[in-house]
């Protein structure tokens, strides 16, 4: 008999999947019944990371949700760093909404955890294991127009920690999003 809340088991339950689609390509499971509408987007997350349909995960409801500019008109374009640091304090945000409730504040967890994995896995076929099945990945999570310079910002900082990146790899920008929201989430 499980002694742990129904909550932990759910969360733990999202977790399995999403470690389980990492390792090899699986059906997507068929959705439970879904108790709040948390459930239902972070099922969403998890059926496009297993169909391998990364695009779709990182342009979906669930993602334009937790990157939602919130009352931000226009976010300054010159400084790629600035971006960056707004993708986590959009996060970071997404997550403390949800200040009374644990429960919830873990299934919001889930759902940036969910994003930065699709984040990973859509750069990783971009560029090793094949071409994606849709479009391109969006250059910037947060939906804006990037440019060449900004390729060059986020090549910059994966070499920032003394190790040289050899070849072409392209959507460089995604991979430091992932790093960033992945290394929040572990610090939190």
């Amino acid at each position: 008999m499980c002694t742990l809340a129904p909550d932990i088991v759910a969360v733990r339950g999202y977790e399995l999947r999403l470690i389980r689609c990492t390792l090899s390509p699986s059906p997507p499971s068929d959705s439970r019944h879904e108790r709040e509408s948390l459930d239902g987007l972070i099922n969403n997350l998890l059926n496009y990371i297993e169909r391998g349909s990364y695009v779709e995960a990182l342009t979906s409801e669930p993602s334009s949700t937790v990157f939602q500019f919130g009352g931000h008109e226009s976010l300054p374009l010159d400084a790629a760093d600035r971006i960056y640091s707004e993708l986590v304090h959009r996060a970071e945000s997404f997550i403390a909404d949800a200040a009374s409730n644990a429960a919830e504040q873990r299934r919001r967890a889930v759902i940036v955890m969910c994003i930065a994995v699709a984040a990973f896995l859509g750069f990783t076929q971009a560029n090793f294991t094949g071409p994606l099945k849709e479009a391109e990945l969006p250059k910037c999570p947060l939906s804006l127009d990037s440019s060449d310079e900004w390729e060059n910002w986020a090549r910059n900082q994966l070499m920032s920690a003394g190790s040289d990146l050899l070849g072409k790899f392209s959507n460089l920008q995604v991979l430091v999003s992932c790093i960033r929201l992945t290394t929040w989430l572990s610090s939190s």
